[in-house]
């Protein structure tokens, strides 16, 4: 092989390896704005969350004791529910994030 035969190949490698560090920094680019988004959806429930939370001592004091269900335990199986949905839909994110 001659100098020419290799330094042709060498710029051809190094033209592959630079379309593809375009292809892999356009990749990085679109997964970092999804992943701020995603961020941004997580902090926006978190906040929804301690909203509600925050919201219901309030209620349970205006309403006081009357009712049929004990106002704790709904409120706890509430809150679960929400946590197991933020899990679930987080899940979901890291799932989509791993595929794409």
């Amino acid at each position: 092989m001659t100098l020419s035969e290799r330094v042709n190949e060498m710029a051809q490698k190094l033209q592959t390896v630079a379309k593809l560090m375009q292809t892999l920094r356009a990749e990085n680019n679109a997964l970092q704005q999804t992943n701020r988004e995603l961020n941004d959806r997580l902090a926006a429930a978190a906040a929804a969350l301690e909203k509600a939370h925050a919201a219901k001592p309030e209620e349970a004091g205006q309403k006081g004791q009357g009712g049929d269900t004990p106002q704790p335990e709904l409120a706890e199986k509430l809150r679960e529910q929400q946590i197991e949905h933020y899990i679930a839909e987080i899940d979901k994110c890291i799932d989509w994030l791993r595929n794409n």
